[in-house]
């Protein structure tokens, strides 16, 4: 039986005038995430673009297996090095000090580094004039959009 048919006449118009509201949000949803996958896609373009053949220096958290690799091939970096935070110990940053604004992207994994690593690498990046991305999660989804967001920003964005 029909939607109409069960909700009566009257109800059925009503059922088929929000049936067909529906159908056109969705398909307004499905032009809206398109949308958003190709303004994705431009970005990393253009990250790529601005990435290529620099160094890549991820601070803090642990490394993520295959994701250097993945940062890489998506951004065409020359080289990802990873400065793992340790519980109790505090590794040198001595690789963020030798980074230069044209050559270098650094982002600092907030999440599972602790304070010192943390202070640390931000100071590097201080001396060295290279300003670092922050990520506050540690996780793959996060630290790619922390790249994609240091090399290219969101339109609107800075």
């Amino acid at each position: 039986a029909s939607l109409a048919a069960l909700l009566g006449a009257e109800q059925g118009d009503m059922a088929a005038l929000l049936v067909e509201e529906l159908e056109r949000h969705l398909g307004t949803l499905d032009s809206v995430r398109k949308m958003l996958a190709a303004d994705r896609q431009e970005r990393i373009r253009r990250a790529a673009e601005r990435a290529d053949g620099m160094h890549l220096i991820l601070v803090g958290g642990e490394e993520i297996d295959g994701l250097a690799d993945e940062l890489v091939s998506t951004f065409r970096f020359a080289k990802v090095e990873w400065i793992c935070g340790e519980y109790g110990k505090v590794p040198s940053v001595a690789k963020v000090e030798q980074a230069r604004p044209e050559s270098h992207v650094v982002v600092i994994i907030t999440d599972h580094s602790g304070h010192d690593l943390t202070g640390n690498a931000e100071e590097a990046c201080r001396k060295a004039g290279v300003t670092p991305a922050r990520c506050g999660q540690w996780g793959k989804s996060s630290i790619e959009r922390t790249v994609l967001d240091a090399l290219a920003p969101p339109s609107g964005g800075a």
